[in-house]
């Protein structure tokens, strides 16, 4: 191929990737902006369709652009003089970039039937009712058969037989997949650092010994309580269970519609503003009973997301008087 063609080839893909750079901006910045303080609460899944539909065009866009830019990588080196490099290895650079330029132009085609697709099954996500619902399901019939029909007669010219079409598109799902796997996971923990959590435990004497426990934005899945007495290293141990922990806070609502309608939406179709949501969970402990003469090391565990949280303190009891070693224990939770 003469150096003219190449390089006006590596222009067209410049090109490309400066437009899907600008439209991976743009839909980037809608959904840390919007997508990710819309997650419906009440369902087993707080992503909805909107979420799903946005995730298959920025894992298509990252997935052209690094591509794209592969290629321009591998391109300029034939732009290197001749005498620079040997033949043999020109010849290498040269295949190479062919091959990267057949798979971007390959891989433009597949994603785009690819994001097609999630888009139909996006909305089916939005769990729509009647006529749409019957569309939703048609679209995704008629894109998965005109798919296959596609890569078999369509995508048929870049490669040498049916079974390495196959293997090519079959690859680039994968990578695709991956690609997505990983935008998934960084999205659902940007979400889960942008709220506030923390533990605040209080041990207070003032109308009797008691332990107060404040969690912000966490609900623990278990807890125990251990008091073993230094004297005679008598312990005492009790499960506590979650349901006595009060709830209280603020969640901020949206759902679409009317807002005279907003107040009567069925449940799974109301979106929380996660960044807003602020809900603590209280509850208190009265300890006397657990409490023996002399020192006594109090223990308190509990459990959120497979780590154990320990606090560990001091209560010395004298007839009905009592000294308490810490009285506050203030930390962010993971």
């Amino acid at each position: 191929m003469q150096l003219s063609d190449r390089n006006s080839r590596m222009l067209l893909v410049i090109t490309i990737i400066g437009v899907l750079s600008i439209i991976y901006r743009n839909i980037n910045n809608l959904a840390n902006n919007k997508l990710a303080n819309s997650l419906y609460i009440y369902r087993n899944c707080p992503l909805g369709g909107q979420h799903f539909i946005v995730l298959g065009f920025l894992t298509a866009l990252i997935y052209l652009i690094m591509i794209g830019i592969l290629y321009c990588t591998a391109e300029t080196h034939n732009f290197v003089r001749v005498n620079i490099i040997a033949d043999e290895v020109r010849t290498i650079i040269e295949n190479f970039t062919e091959n990267i330029y057949k798979f971007f132009l390959v891989s433009f085609q597949v994603l785009l039937f690819i994001v097609l697709e999630v888009m139909a099954v996006g909305i089916l996500l939005s769990k729509p009712s009647g006529i749409n619902k019957v569309i939703g399901y048609m679209m995704v019939i008629f894109l998965l058969i005109f798919f296959v029909f596609y890569c078999c007669y369509g995508l048929r010219k870049f490669f040498k037989d049916t079974k390495e079409t196959f293997e090519n598109i079959i690859g680039i799902i994968i990578l695709y997949i991956f690609i997505g796997g990983i935008i998934l996971s960084l999205f659902t923990s940007t979400i889960g650092n942008g709220l506030t959590k923390t533990c605040e435990i209080e041990f207070s004497d003032r109308n009797n010994v008691s332990m107060q426990v404040t969690l912000l934005n966490r609900k623990p899945s278990n807890m125990k309580l251990i008091v073993i007495g230094d004297k005679d290293e008598k312990r005492k141990e009790v499960s506590i269970d979650t349901k006595e922990l009060d709830c209280t806070g603020l969640v901020v609502l949206s759902v679409d519609g009317e807002d005279n309608k907003v107040l009567d939406a069925k449940q799974d179709d109301v979106s929380g503003m996660y960044s807003e949501t602020k809900q603590e969970y209280t509850m208190e402990k009265n300890l006397e009973e657990y409490l023996m003469e002399g020192e006594n090391t109090v223990i308190f565990y509990f459990t959120i997301d497979k780590r154990i949280y320990k606090i560990v303190n001091k209560i010395n009891k004298s007839d009905k008087k009592f000294e308490i070693k810490k009285k506050a224990f203030k930390f962010k939770l993971k």
